[in-house]
């Protein structure tokens, strides 16, 4: 029979606030860096500069800075 050990983390202040830290990095708003239309523009924005359409690319470009 397996027996649960109760451990206990010790933490200092430092360490509990580097964690906090991590932790309210990870729980960003949805719309910040995982929004779907940010990163499909910046996908064809970055296509169309590979692909010589600099005009499109710039206008991409410009329109996802200002928003």
């Amino acid at each position: 029979m397996k027996q649960k050990l109760d451990l206990e983390i010790v933490a200092t202040e430092q360490e509990e606030q580097q964690i906090q830290h991590l932790i309210d990095l990870y729980n960003l708003p949805y719309d910040n860096y995982t929004n779907p239309d940010l990163v499909f523009r910046l996908l064809l924005a970055e296509i169309a500069s590979q692909r010589g359409e600099l005009n499109l690319a710039s206008e991409l470009f410009l329109d996802l800075a200002i928003h």
